[in-house]
């Protein structure tokens, strides 16, 4: 009997504490937007919406039956689960307009109560977010919505940090894609109408914050089209050989499994069907030629209808066994008792000789794109001989200061193209492809890696990879050639594009010398989710 005393006890007291403290009795905003009780450690209870969909140290989400509230920083995301029933202690807190209880300052604790419960999403329209009392109430600001029959502006893969244009029939707001929901980042961009649940945020650099609202989704399966299957990504090529590839990929929803193919962007060739229900895909590609290039897109069909991933390319393998070789070399000691047989890289290495020597050896083209250029007067000297004997030379710089080594380059009549100063970011390759634009396969080469071309780098430890194959150059000359504007021997500033103006245009998937190599450029290609 005491016992069970003992446990109502514990259940009515835990429930008290569950309850006793409503978000929106903290959420009250004075005439500025700003929470009039700012600064204070406060305690509210509540359902866990986002836990680390937006990063270990981002910020999560709870909420209860009156409103939600945003938990930012190191230590709960990582260690909550969305469900779980939360106490949180933690100073209130506000960036740019949207309200957080901050765990990166002193006092901040969490007690887990219970999991597995279920928060449906508020269904609203857009004009019910523009339309949040911000001094007062933010009614849905930091909680889990729904819009439905929205529509999204723009074309092509959604990017990550990127905001988009949505709008329904009640108005416009902001489609944020957060870095970290890498299952969104490059897919497609929907045309028709889609459902979009996520969590308001707001992004409003100063007082009054009165607007900035966006709705970020947490996954892919935030964003509900019409029952089709949804490729998710990646769509990936492997298992190539010289005659055949294979795709495989997974759809949110189960659907048939189909690929088409062709030799170009048409996808003129064939379809392969497989009359399966599934949401795990494997299509195999065969009877194809050596050495070519392929473009291919993953399709699925089910009864509510087809979804379609973007058009990708893959290269076939060479029957050619004279090419395939990838040399990796460091400017240090390196220790090769754990490599594979054959597999060896080459320490200590002299960088500046070994690209002399290539660059000597090249008889038709060399394309080069560099972050950094300077202290190099031996390899600017060489490039100048090789362009005086007739090679054709072509450069990409990044939007610096012309450096001394590549101010040499443009003294000699090279021609560059350099990356617009106006974009954010840099143009941080280094690479060289030598011979790749004449008509003989068996003299393309690939050199890339760590180093910059600069005498200071020779000192720090870096690496370079060497690649004996032309489909390999082939991916690099046309990342390249998107940066130079043509496929000419004079660049076009019009048609160049760098950085978030890049697509993702490139193969990726090779087999070089019976090894499968994947290859992926930044921005463009979504690198931080292939490396996931």
């Amino acid at each position: 009997m005491t016992k069970k005393i003992i446990i109502a006890f514990i259940l009515l007291f835990t429930t008290f504490i569950y309850s006793q403290v409503p978000i929106s009795d903290i959420r009250v905003n004075d005439a500025n937007g700003i929470p009039v009780n700012i600064n204070q450690v406060v305690t509210i209870s509540g359902i866990v919406t986002t836990s680390n969909q937006f990063g270990t140290s981002g910020a999560a989400s709870i909420q209860d039956n009156t409103a939600g509230m945003c938990v930012y920083g190191t230590g709960f995301p990582s260690s909550v689960n969305i469900g779980d029933s939360v106490l949180v202690t933690a100073e209130l807190t506000q960036y740019n307009g949207l309200t957080e209880m901050s765990f990166n300052l002193p006092g901040a604790s969490f007690q887990v109560i219970s999991s597995g419960h279920q928060i449906d999403p508020e269904v609203i329209n857009i004009s019910d977010i523009l339309g949040q009392e911000w001094n007062g109430l933010e009614a849905y600001e930091g909680k889990l919505v729904r819009l439905n029959n929205v529509t999204i502006s723009g074309t092509g893969n959604f990017a990550g940090n990127h905001d988009y244009l949505i709008s329904d029939l009640t108005g416009a707001s902001t489609l944020y894609i957060d870095p970290d929901v890498t299952s969104i980042i490059g897919t497609p961009i929907p045309s028709g109408e889609i459902d979009i649940i996520g969590i308001v945020h707001q992004f409003q650099y100063g007082p009054p914050y009165n607007s900035g609202y966006e709705i970020d989704p947490r996954s892919i399966n935030d964003l509900v089209y019409d029952g089709s299957p949804l490729i998710l990504n990646p769509v990936f090529a492997s298992d190539i050989d010289s005659s055949s590839f294979t795709v495989y990929f997974n759809t949110a929803r189960n659907g048939n499994s189909q690929v088409k193919y062709g030799l170009t962007p048409a996808l003129e060739l064939d379809s392969v069907v497989i009359n399966n229900d599934t949401t795990i895909h494997v299509v195999p590609i065969t009877g194809l030629q050596a050495s070519t290039l392929y473009y291919f897109k993953a399709v699925s069909d089910n009864a509510a209808g087809r979804s379609e991933s973007t058009i990708l390319t893959v290269t076939t393998a060479s029957n050619d066994t004279s090419i395939g070789t990838i040399n990796v070399y460091f400017n240090f000691p390196v220790d090769t008792t754990v490599a594979i047989p054959g597999n060896k890289a080459a320490g200590n290495t002299d960088f500046k000789s070994h690209l002399i020597h290539r660059i000597n050896v090249a008889n038709y083209s060399i394309d080069l794109a560099l972050y950094s250029f300077y202290g190099m007067q031996d390899v600017a000297d060489a490039i100048i001989l090789a362009k005086n004997r007739g090679v054709k030379v072509r450069v990409v710089y990044d939007s610096r200061n012309t450096q001394n080594s590549m101010q040499e380059l443009i003294d000699a009549g090279i021609l560059l193209s350099k990356r617009p100063a106006s974009l954010e970011g840099i143009m941080h390759n280094k690479f060289f492809i030598f011979d790749a634009r004449d008509s003989i396969t068996t003299n393309d080469w690939l050199w890339t890696g760590s180093w910059n071309v600069t005498s200071s780098e020779l000192n720090w430890k870096n690496n370079v990879v060497e690649i004996n194959d032309p489909s390999i150059t082939k991916a690099y000359q046309i990342e390249f050639e998107e940066m130079w504007g043509s496929d000419t021997d004079i660049p076009n500033p019009a048609n160049a594009k760098f950085g978030s103006m890049k697509s993702d245009n490139t193969p990726h998937y090779f087999d070089i010398g019976g090894r499968e190599v994947q290859l992926y450029f930044s921005p463009s290609d979504g690198t931080t989710s292939k490396i996931i």
